[in-house]
């Protein structure tokens, strides 16, 4: 299985330069991070599996408003070293808080996709008083709702074939192979999503927004009601079909002027209308 598991796991892309960008030691590894701004509060990024803070980089130019915007490679993706068996959700979180009181941090609006999304929506649900905003960009979370290709997705979730897959990841055999495979950690952070992830956002307790397109093939619209039916307060923004899945790189300007807005502390009504031309212009409306 050693081999089988190392051709089709997914690999760590090559770092991107990112310049500006810091490396902060804290218990338990190194996080790269980016920071502009400054105060104790600010708007924290999470990107997507497998990706790293280059992905936010159109974004940036468009949170000069925010006040203090921070964005950061998740442990164990890009350039945060963080030596670990498993990178679920719960484990991630915690490593995460402990990045954001590293910085100093007292509260924090999370904007959030893919399982970045995912990992907001836990850190809302289980750190409630650190969160002042939440914004969720088509999250994966969801019971089912991760549509991975090829070969390697047949193995993801929380059975026994996907359990017997992250033993073999972790064994210093597979390590020593195959340094830079990604196995590990798409295995042990699908297993935390589904049920529990699902229940947990009961316990979100500021106003959520949700940003999805309606022709997302990774985590599919059809999830989206779901989703947003089961956190308390939250306003859904459905996107154009052809956005797809990477939202980051086709909608900057929404996503940049949206986390600003929600983080200024603005009402869903106000937001609401200062959006709604952008997105009858992009054709979302």
């Amino acid at each position: 299985m050693v081999p089988t598991l190392g051709a089709i796991a997914p690999r760590a892309p090559a770092l991107v330069p990112v310049p500006g960008a810091e490396v902060l030691a804290v218990e338990g590894g190194l996080v790269r991070y980016q920071s502009t701004g400054s105060g104790s509060e600010a708007v924290l990024f999470l990107h997507g599996f497998n990706s790293q803070l280059s992905i936010w980089s159109d974004v940036w130019p468009h949170v000069t408003a925010c006040g203090r915007s921070v964005r950061i490679d998740i442990p164990g993706y890009g350039g945060s070293t963080w030596p670990a068996a498993s990178y679920a959700l719960p484990d991630q979180a915690a490593r995460v808080m402990t990045f954001i009181d590293a910085l100093g941090l007292t509260r924090v609006t999370l904007v959030g996709v893919s399982m970045g999304g995912s990992l907001a929506a836990w850190l809302a649900a289980h750190y409630p008083t650190r969160i002042k905003g939440l914004v969720l960009v088509a999250p994966s979370g969801y019971p089912g709702s991760l549509q991975y290709k090829g070969p390697f997705g047949h193995l993801l979730g929380n059975g026994l074939v996907s359990r017997a897959a992250t033993w073999v990841a972790d064994t210093s055999a597979y390590r020593w192979l195959y340094p830079d495979s990604r196995a590990l950690h798409a295995l042990t952070v699908t297993a935390s999503y589904g049920d529990a992830w699902a229940r947990a956002l009961a316990s979100i307790r500021v106003h959520t927004w949700l940003v999805w397109s309606r022709g997302d093939a990774t985590v599919p619209f059809a999830n989206a009601e779901a989703v947003a039916r089961a956190i308390p307060v939250h306003t859904l923004i459905p996107l154009a079909a052809h956005v797809g899945h990477d939202l980051p790189a086709k909608r900057v300007a929404l996503i940049g002027e949206l986390a600003c807005r929600v983080h200024r502390g603005e009402s869903p009504e106000v937001i609401q209308r200062a959006l709604d031309a952008s997105l009858q212009h992009n054709g979302d409306r």
